[in-house]
């Protein structure tokens, strides 16, 4: 489980925040979020190795969404279990 939180950018008189959006891979994750909401928590899909994590703001007056935010790359291999096989002998340890 990955958990998110931001601060959101100043208030302006020129424009109006409604929400925001997670990218996770480029992609939005759930729906967008009210502007009152400052963190969520992602479950990731771990046979993907390496996760890009970003986010856009929506704006509603006016109607906008804002650039992508810088990416974080999330890694999930120390996430994924611990296996240790052994094959007469041979021992492999840390595979996953």
């Amino acid at each position: 489980m990955l958990h998110i939180s931001w601060t959101a950018t100043q208030a302006s008189r020129d424009i109006n925040i409604s929400g925001f959006r997670v990218l996770v891979d480029g992609k939005q994750f759930g729906t967008t979020l009210h502007s009152g909401v400052n963190n969520v928590r992602i479950k990731l899909n771990l046979e993907c190795r390496v996760h890009r994590i970003s986010m856009v703001t929506v704006s509603a007056q006016p109607y906008g969404i804002s650039a992508e935010s810088n990416t974080v790359d999330v890694l999930t291999d120390p996430f994924r279990p611990f296996v240790a096989f052994c094959y007469g002998n041979i021992h492999q340890q840390d595979e996953r």
